[in-house]
């Protein structure tokens, strides 16, 4: 069995667990399987997702409220959702190390550039104001943890021409594009550049993932978790993963 059908069991099963949950708790028999199920969902969507993921962090906001029907409530709904994100996740088993990774690493990519202007002695050091910046320094991160990493590989030819592709992980099938908001390049803009970069990348042999990492320092998105929603999917067998950070500048 896949350890996708296993994840979807064992959700399921979460899922079924929570629907015969009492609507109140009468007593501590009761709360303390309302908390055994909640500790369980916290640790198979961190499983899944990862600490840093908006599952998680939803998931674990939405257990915090007083009223605890709610919780049940809201937790069954993220666990729903959770599944049908699960084929977004590479198939490969290799390849979900690595996702959680670079996730981690574009979560905290705005912490890692303010700690880099925050030298001693005011010393000179790398400040990120474009995208050539924004990929410079995720070249550097990304050496950490791979191996083969291929800067401006040129994809097959498309609408009559070939372009550069950020980075390849050629061992993972990975390709990771970075994008940098600015004035004149929004929400909007950014969704039609991922649009056909995604168009583009379908025809790219061996690519398993295509993770497109938008950094947004002064907070120009007006609704990054739209614009993730919306072109998080797979096309023609090609898992596309889109994640905006910061957000809440």
């Amino acid at each position: 069995m896949s350890r996708e059908k296993i994840l979807q069991g064992r959700i399921d099963d979460l899922i079924e667990i929570g629907s015969n949950l009492p609507a109140r708790f009468t007593s501590s028999e009761e709360r303390a399987k309302l908390i055994s199920w909640e500790t369980r969902c916290l640790n198979l969507i961190e499983e899944i997702f990862t600490k840093e993921s908006d599952y998680y962090k939803n998931i674990h906001t939405s257990f915090r409220y007083p009223n605890t029907n709610i919780h049940r409530h809201y937790g069954m709904e993220i666990l729903k959702s959770a599944k049908k994100d699960l084929p977004i996740l590479p198939k490969a088993e290799s390849n979900l190390e690595p996702l959680s990774f670079i996730e981690q690493m574009c979560s905290r990519f705005h912490l890692i550039v303010r700690q880099l202007r925050d030298r001693h002695n005011n010393r000179p050091t790398l400040d990120v104001n474009d995208e050539y910046d924004v990929q410079d320094l995720m070249h550097s991160l990304l050496k950490m943890r791979f191996e083969d990493i291929r800067p401006e590989e040129w994809t097959p030819s498309y609408a009559g021409g070939s372009s550069r592709m950020d980075f390849l992980l050629k061992n993972e099938g990975i390709v990771i594009e970075t994008k940098k908001t600015r004035r004149g390049l929004g929400s909007k803009e950014l969704g039609d550049q991922l649009i056909i970069d995604i168009d583009r990348y379908k025809i790219y042999p061996d690519v398993k993932l295509l993770f497109c990492f938008i950094y947004d320092p002064e907070g120009r998105m007006t609704n990054p978790e739209g614009l993730e929603k919306d072109l998080t999917r797979i096309i023609d067998e090609i898992a596309v993963k889109v994640l905006v950070a910061p957000k809440g500048i």
